[in-house]
């Protein structure tokens, strides 16, 4: 099985692809300027997180229980959650061939002196698609969660959402 490895780093984000014939697999991961407990919060909250990139999205912090964000772009179920610390999810996206294999994301929060490091583990990606999820990974979670989370204490308190 022959396989390429890519590697670039951009805008604060590091990311790695190792493409196999039929699946790529790829790392990727963001600093958030808040708490590992805020941003594993804000990931798993349908209002913050519709709130926060302007699109629909349905997730709540329960497993084996599906979700679907981007207004139905992306579809998933948690599969298993350590709180603050670790998500671990199916996932995939309308671009991908519909016999594609379910892909797995593996999200891991780690305290740093800087805020929180999410560090993303993306499997089974459809051979050719890793660079398309890199960029969802920056749109539609990294850079409106980022903002969202930087608005005043946001960073260090869920705010009241009605």
């Amino acid at each position: 099985m022959s396989s390429i490895l890519i590697e670039r780093a951009k805008s604060g984000h590091i990311f790695k692809a190792v493409v196999h014939t039929m699946t790529e697999s790829h790392q990727i991961s963001h600093l958030f300027k808040a708490s590992p407990k805020r941003v594993y919060e804000t990931w798993l909250s349908s209002a913050e997180k519709s709130l926060a990139t302007g699109v629909k999205s349905t997730i709540e912090p329960v497993a084996n229980v599906p979700f679907t964000e981007v207004d139905g772009y992306v579809t998933g179920t948690n599969l298993r959650l350590e709180p603050y610390h670790k998500i671990v999810q199916s996932w995939r996206t309308a671009k991908f061939p519909a016999d594609s294999k379910i892909s797995l994301v593996k999200i891991v929060f780690s305290a740093s002196h800087n805020g929180t490091v999410a560090a993303i583990e993306h499997e089974n990606v459809p051979a050719g698609y890793s660079v398309l999820c890199k960029q969802d990974w920056s749109d539609y979670y990294f850079e409106p969660l980022s903002e969202y989370l930087s608005v005043g204490d946001r960073k260090f308190i869920r705010p009241e959402l009605s």
